[in-house]
């Protein structure tokens, strides 16, 4: 089939037809591309390449993995990134999903393991790994601790131990404090190490690990959490922590 031809091709050049796909071309124009399907072909092929280039654009610009985990999570403002996530399809998603592997809750049967699909390619890419820990038999017995029994838990997972102890703070209070460290091999880890302790999205406490991968988390209401611990190169997680 013979394409149609432009008759006034010296006249209407891609300036013109810019004007016209932002809405501010003058009427000669209007009336001509309306007219001519060979102007109305140039002009579609314009507008493509134009959302090529500027979704290209706006991909080179999105912030990496890391920065995004931290905006989910509440560890960094969003004030800096708004424009960008506002405008780019791609971060939305990507925060979507980190929103829907965070909050069981809200993502139904259909769309769990594809979003948890989405989390774990994520932070493969950004070169951590997403790891779940296991409960395992503590080798020794429970200690006392003020006078109470104090509860302890040993997590498991490559070569990952997250030793967890959960102890009344203050007997008769109904507070409970959340003393762990982190091992690696066996060897205390001297990554730098964020904390949260989540019921369901809401962070209910958060700490940076101290020397020796230590951390504790205080004045903890009675419920069944989840405990998060970023490291640069593996986010460990704890599912069902139950406090007491």
């Amino acid at each position: 089939m013979r394409k149609s031809a432009c008759s006034e091709p010296t006249r209407i050049d891609e300036t013109d037809l810019l004007a016209y796909l932002a809405g501010e071309a003058d009427a000669d124009v209007r009336r001509h591309v309306e007219t001519c399907t060979a102007c109305q072909a140039r002009a579609a092929a314009l507008q493509a390449a134009d959302m090529t280039l500027w979704q290209t654009a706006v991909r080179l610009d999105c912030p990496d993995l890391d920065t995004l985990l931290r905006i989910e999570a509440g560890l960094m403002p969003a004030a800096a990134w708004q424009p960008h996530i506002a405008a780019c399809p791609h971060c939305q998603e990507v925060l979507q999903a980190l929103a829907a592997a965070v909050t069981d809750t809200a993502v139904s049967p259909a769309t769990q393991d594809t979003w948890s699909e989405k989390l774990h390619d994520g932070l493969r890419t950004a070169g951590r790994r997403l790891l779940e820990a296991l409960p395992r038999p503590v080798p020794r017995a429970q200690l006392a601790f003020r006078g109470d029994e104090t509860r302890e838990w040993l997590y498991e997972v490559e070569a990952f131990q997250i030793v967890i102890t959960v102890a009344e703070a203050v007997r008769g209070a109904g507070a409970w404090q959340i003393t762990g460290q982190v091992l690696e091999a066996g060897v205390p880890v001297s990554d730098s190490l964020a904390v949260q302790l989540r019921e369901q999205a809401r962070v209910v406490a958060a700490c940076s690990a101290e020397a020796f991968g230590l951390f504790e988390l205080s004045d903890i209401p009675a419920g069944t959490y989840r405990l998060e611990l970023e490291m640069a190169a593996a986010q460990l997680i704890v599912s069902d922590l139950i406090v007491p």
